[in-house]
């Protein structure tokens, strides 16, 4: 690992294995020790804040006396990839003064002799998890100023007189904010532009008011900004809440891994030590492993055990009836996708269990790998933008800056299409793969529009997850804001989980929300992705009563029950289109029907296939198309 006994005497990129309980923090803390010796910068990258910070603390004094303390870094993923972007300055602050004051500080700290850098990886696996390796840093700054604060006024007070952008720029406001930020015009305009979008939709943004702040588990834009300028006007929210919120925006399961049970009670030990018993299926091995590491440590005794509900197993296309044929020695489907119709003969449940999770992981870590060279083009593009910085170059910032942060202009005509999906636990290839897709769909839609000589903002999506009635209420469906941009709608499906399900699912309630939305503005088809068909009258009535019990339904939104028929009949009136995609030929029969009331499509969604994301792809980028251009030349758009 360091090099000895080495042909060349090179490092090179190495994988260790070291047991659970075998000492890998000593090792990899007297590696770093080591490295910063010979005159490295080394990075040591742990999936936990709590456990970073420990193994920091236990070499401390070491560091110290060795004088490296300096060349060593502990922390979180997230925490050393920003510090590596800001290993010069911080970039936000930088970029806030380039376009404050036209100032560059980072020139005359980028001129150091920088140390080769060496990153040790702690738990390797989470590293390769969606929620880093599957994911994108993106760096951003607020700008604020008295000439901001008016502007944004303005636009929030003349809401209703759906103003467009060369009203707003004959104003007083503008004029000021233009001229408070000489040069800087461009950027200003394009702020502008979201901000006229968004406080028309602000309104489709889900959040609570709690303790004088809007509360949510993702910022959209200014839609956010705006529910702060609601919420001031009925009282809920101060105005010092407000003004802080007010400015621009410039983009530029912690005890089952790593924490020792220590058991002091000589009792436990005497009857067999701590008992772990795991109540889910750990999505990779290696955590199960680790999970498996928190008993039995060290030559103490210990036990472990797995207890599952059947259903949560669907995740992994793990059906029951396919437990009772492992019980009756049936050969079955082993999962692998490079293999078509491979099946095999499995001698115990957890062998089933262990491919299955197996095959899950695999396609979720290709999707990953896929997403990630796609995210490639916009590192190398960032990278470039640092380096450009670095020197000076004015106009090239400029440009950078306004093309990442493209408002969006409010078409005279546009299409919106809700995206309903089932977001049960049977449905996490689905999901999954939504995550990784809607950067494509974005980008090949606008890429076609523009080659048409078509409006590239002449069209809004919102995704729409819905479960079932064992979901608590801000579960049982959850919705993105109206976007034009792919990556609010990429954060948006970030915080969505495969939860819940329970036989037929609740598909009327994602058409209740749909009918919601076209009261507030108008929409103009749906796409309904699923596995299961909608509850029926007597499900909904018996769901209600027997999950959580029909008083817990009674609030102001759920009060009155619904019907998947009554819903469809409100959008046959408004002459709203809905296009049926089902992922489980159970659900074949009633999407046909559902799909033939509007002569919308109705097909087969093989999502759990190896072209599962290319199906997503082609079928929602080709109704968005569709429904976007005009009739005499939507089939040659979307033919293009």
């Amino acid at each position: 690992m360091l090099g000895i006994g080495d042909k060349n005497e090179e490092l090179k990129n190495n994988l260790v294995q070291i047991e659970t309980g075998e000492g890998r923090s000593v090792t990899l803390g007297a590696t770093a020790l080591i490295l910063a010796l010979l005159g490295f910068d080394v990075y040591y990258a742990c999936y936990s804040e709590y456990l970073s910070q420990r193994d920091y603390n236990g070499f401390l004094k070491i560091f110290d006396t060795l004088g490296i303390t300096q060349n060593i870094r502990y922390g979180t993923f997230n925490k050393l990839c920003a510090e590596m972007i800001n290993r010069n300055e911080e970039i936000s602050q930088s970029v806030e003064q380039f376009i404050s004051n036209g100032s560059n500080n980072i020139v005359s700290n980028s001129q150091r002799i920088e140390r080769a850098k060496i990153l040790l990886i702690d738990e390797v696996d989470v590293f390769f998890s969606q929620d880093f390796y599957g994911n994108v840093c993106t760096p951003s700054t607020s700008l604020r100023d008295p000439t901001i604060t008016s502007l944004t006024n303005f636009i929030w007070t003349q809401r209703k007189s759906k103003l467009n952008l060369n009203q707003v720029k004959a104003t007083p406001e503008y004029v000021a904010c233009s001229n408070r930020f000489p040069n800087r015009e461009p950027l200003i305009l394009e702020a502008v532009k979201s901000l006229i979008y968004d406080v028309i939709s602000f309104e489709s943004h889900n959040y609570i008011v709690k303790e004088d702040n809007i509360v949510y588990n993702v910022v959209y834009g200014y839609k956010t900004l705006f529910a702060y300028y609601c919420e001031h006007e009925k009282g809920k929210i101060t105005k010092n809440s407000l003004e802080e919120r007010i400015n621009v925006n410039i983009k530029c399961d912690s005890f089952s891994r790593g924490t020792d049970f220590i058991c002091y009670d000589k009792t436990v030990e005497k009857n067999g030590g701590t008992n772990v018993i795991q109540i889910f299926l750990s999505e990779e091995f290696s955590e199960e492993i680790q999970i498996k590491g928190r008993t039995a440590r060290q030559e103490d005794y210990g036990s472990y055990s797995m207890v599952l509900l059947d259903s949560d197993l669907e995740k992994f296309l793990i059906q029951r009836e396919d437990i009772e044929d492992v019980k009756k020695g049936k050969r079955m489907s082993d999962g692998r996708a490079s293999v078509p119709n491979s099946t095999k003969t499995y001698n115990t449940v957890y062998e089933l269990l262990h491919d299955k999770r197996n095959a899950l992981f695999t396609t979720q870590y290709e999707k990953n790998t896929k997403f990630v060279q796609q995210a490639k083009d916009s590192h190398e593009a960032t990278q470039e933008f640092l380096k450009r910085f670095n020197t000076a170059n004015p106009n090239y910032v400029k440009k950078i800056l306004v093309k990442e942060n493209k408002g969006a202009n409010k078409a005279s005509s546009q299409s919106r299409t809700i995206c309903l999906m089932d977001a049960t636990v049977s449905m996490t290839y689905l999901l999954h793969n939504c995550k990784n897709t809607v950067g494509t769909v974005f980008e090949r839609t606008t890429e076609i529009l523009r080659d048409n000589n078509i409006s590239e903002d002449s069209f809004q999506i919102q995704f729409v997850a819905y479960r079932n009635y064992n979901s608590v209420q801000d579960k049982i469906f959850q919705f993105s804001p109206w976007e034009t941009r792919a990556d609010n709608l990429r954060a948006f499906m970030n915080t969505i989980n495969v939860k819940g399900g329970w036989g037929n699912e609740a598909v009327e309630i994602g058409l209740w929300h749909a009918n919601k939305e076209n009261q507030r503005e108008n929409i103009t088809q749906i796409v309904l992705i699923g596995d299961a068909p909608p509850n029926t009258k007597a499900e909904v009535e018996q769901k209600r009563s027997n999950g959580f019990g029909e008083a817990y339904w009674q609030n102001p939104k759920f009060t009155q029950d619904t019907y998947y028929d009554d819903e469809l009949a409100k959008l046959i009136s408004n002459k709203i289109p809905v296009h049926a995609f089902f992922v489980n030929k159970r659900a074949k029969a009633i999407f046909k029907e559902i799909a033939e009331k509007f002569r919308g499509r109705c097909e087969p969604l093989d999502i759990n296939s190896p072209l599962g994301t290319n199906m997503l792809t082609d079928l929602v980028t080709e109704v968005v198309l569709k429904n976007v251009s005009e009739e005499s030349k939507g089939n040659a758009v979307v033919d293009a």
